[in-house]
């Protein structure tokens, strides 16, 4: 274990990247195949910055003896909080299996903030679905040339640890019962998409485990069901959800889809219903595979656009076309952004 005790001075650290940036500067050296435990104390400064051979890691006769040093002299100089940083050219993509072992071990002692991985050009977080802090192929790591902190920004812990084995186990379990929903779709289009639309809206009305959520991913795959689910947040009647489902182009359809293009024609969605909203789809986003995440990206897109927060649109639209680059209401929304084009109720106020 190579440990520093660090001398700060002025500035802060403002995000993940400039901490990675910066680690070498402070310890003198890249910190090849290693995780690198910076320590903060209760006022956000850091306190220590520690390397430990990820190889080390994978020794069981050498972990508890090096836990034991490493606990200490998170204790000796006063941090109380910690990032983890795995450097490697290893692929993380799923997960880091030295991450996996120092995480629960430092976790009695000390409270952590966040883990990262990078391989000296690009960072991300291991295991991380989310592609909005995570974008495949990471984030490139910005050029540093000082040393400028005293204080670590509360920034940097912003984003949950990246899943645990067994979270990404969920996510597999969840895609699996999402693969077997699908493959009922042959015993009738239109049974099938009334029995999706229930799983869905019980699962909004009580958030149920992976079985529910592999049924409401399998069931948005099918663009009726994706549209049942945006015409009743725009507060459409039973019997035009009914339609849509069973692909019935009806004027009570066409009412509700194309109202929210025109002004003062359709209903406005109650902002704390477009806020529980975007909370839902955006949990689906994290237990969905990536084949299937395109659809939850367009959703967060709707519900931006409605919200004629057009950065954030296209923001997901990117996110879902980089999942499935023919994914038809992601283009579409893409090019309303390009065009400026706001919702009807936006265009009313101006």
């Amino acid at each position: 274990m190579f440990a520093s005790v660090v001398a700060m001075t002025s500035e802060s650290i403002r995000g993940p990247g400039e901490l990675i940036a910066v680690i070498p500067l402070l310890i003198g050296f890249v910190p090849h195949e290693s995780v690198v435990v910076t320590g903060l104390d209760d006022g956000g400064e850091v306190a220590v910055i520690m390397r430990v051979e990820r190889g080390d890691l994978g020794v069981p006769d050498l972990v508890e003896p090096m836990m034991a040093d490493v606990t200490a002299t998170l204790r000796r100089e006063g941090a109380t909080k910690v990032i983890l940083v795995s450097w490697t050219t290893d692929d993380v993509s799923l997960g880091c299996e030295a991450l996996d072992v120092l995480t629960p071990r430092l976790e009695h002692d000390v409270k952590v903030l966040d883990s990262w991985a990078t391989d000296g050009r690009t960072y991300g977080g291991p295991g991380c679905a989310d592609q909005r802090c995570c974008p495949p192929g990471g984030r490139p790591i910005p050029q540093c040339t000082a040393i400028p902190m005293a204080r670590v920004s509360r920034r940097i812990g912003h984003r949950p640890l990246p899943p645990s084995s067994d979270q990404r186990q969920q996510v597999r379990n969840i895609a699996r019962v999402a693969q077997r929903w699908e493959k009922k779709l042959e015993l009738g289009r239109d049974e099938w998409c009334e029995r999706s639309w229930k799983e869905i809206r019980s699962h909004m009305e009580a958030p149920a485990g992976a079985p529910a959520w592999g049924k409401v991913l399998g069931g948005l795959q099918d663009v009726r069901v994706r549209d049942a689910l945006i015409v009743s947040w725009l507060g459409a009647s039973d019997e035009v959800i009914s339609d849509v489902l069973h692909g019935r182009d009806t004027e009570g359809v066409d009412d509700v889809m194309s109202g929210a293009l025109r002004p003062g024609t359709a209903t406005i969605p109650e902002p704390s219903d477009l806020v529980s909203a975007r909370e839902w789809v955006e949990t689906l986003v994290t237990v969905a595979t990536q084949r299937r995440r395109a659809v939850a990206h367009s959703l967060l897109a709707v519900l931006h656009w409605w919200n004629a927060d057009l950065a954030g649109c296209e923001a997901e639209t990117r996110r879902a076309l980089a999942c499935d680059p023919g994914y038809s209401l992601a283009s579409l929304l893409a090019d309303m952004c390009a065009y400026g084009l706001r919702p009807g109720w936006a265009q009313t106020r101006g």
